[in-house]
């Protein structure tokens, strides 16, 4: 289009550069051409086919960029359609390992619910949190591999048992390994952190304090809290005041001080959306069982 209009603009000054050229030749005969009208026609025919060829290339690039627009719609269609199954995918595996856990596998819903609340409370964007939330229902997705014996023993756990116990954290997160999704990512490292304690002392790799992944220590209060909270086959279900105690009792151990000041301050809303059946719960025992 750009060529056409080019070709255009020097048709008419070539036209008149050849009629001077006439003229010039037909006076040094003797004759004299009239100008005027020619170079008017010129002139004329020069204007519209310039103009005919910018109109030409403005609806061109009109319906180019229709097109684009048409496409870049489809490609927006087309990537949320991915998403939506990519996060589908996280919470059947998350509910997959949940339900060989607990009768109804709304653990991970809850704990989703719970890390984006969170997540908000300490400065995340709502996209950012809610894409922490989705990935947060994998948390426990190495519970896939770990024996039905253990995982619904309502006695204590011998030391074999608990290291087997210990084990799905690093086995999610190889479940998990490997993606370019970066919610997919997000989930992998929940999974190998979420068992991480603030002290040093938790598993599978000792991490200590902010060598945690942010993710990793959200979703670890969460799921203290959740497990606090609901009936257990090797507990009862605790009273959200017993609950918060107990969290609060575990700062600079077990858990992030700051989130433990900002989890305070949405546990009690949350509780009372995602648990409604709960009546209450019971006061802590002197000796807690072990949260798994």
């Amino acid at each position: 289009l750009r060529l056409r209009v080019l070709r255009a603009a020097l048709t008419g000054p070539m036209l008149a550069a050849a009629f001077v050229v006439v003229a010039q030749v037909t006076f040094n005969d003797g004759t004299m051409l009239s100008f005027a009208a020619p170079l008017l026609a010129i002139a004329v025919g020069t204007v519209a086919m310039v103009v005919a060829s910018h109109l030409a290339e403005t609806a061109a690039r009109r319906r180019i960029a229709r097109d684009n627009d048409i496409l870049e719609g489809r490609v927006r269609e087309r990537t949320a359609e991915l998403r939506g199954a990519q996060l589908e995918i996280l919470q059947r595996l998350g509910r997959a390992a949940e339900w060989r856990d607990e009768d109804t596998g709304h653990h991970v819903v809850r704990i989703g619910a719970l890390s984006q609340r969170l997540a908000r409370a300490v400065g995340f964007s709502d996209w950012e949190a809610e894409m922490l939330g989705n990935a947060a229902v994998t948390h426990d997705l190495g519970k896939l591999a770990i024996p039905d014996r253990i995982l619904h023993k309502s006695g204590p756990l011998d030391q074999h048992e608990y290291d087997m116990i210990r084990a799905h954290a690093a086995i999610g997160a190889s479940m998990l390994a490997g993606s370019s999704s970066q919610v997919m990512q997000l989930a992998e490292a929940i999974a190998r952190t979420h068992h991480e304690r603030w002290d040093g002392t938790g598993y599978p790799d000792g991490l200590r304090g902010e060598q945690i992944p942010l993710a990793g220590r959200i979703c670890a209060v969460c799921d203290v809290f959740d497990a606090l909270v609901s009936s257990r086959p090797y507990k009862e279900a605790w009273s959200v005041d017993a609950a918060l105690a107990k969290i609060r009792a575990e700062t600079g151990r077990h858990f992030d001080p700051g989130l433990v000041t900002a989890f305070a301050g949405v546990a009690r809303e949350a509780y009372a959306e995602l648990y409604p059946a709960t009546a209450g719960g019971v006061e802590a025992p002197a000796e807690p069982a072990a949260v798994r």
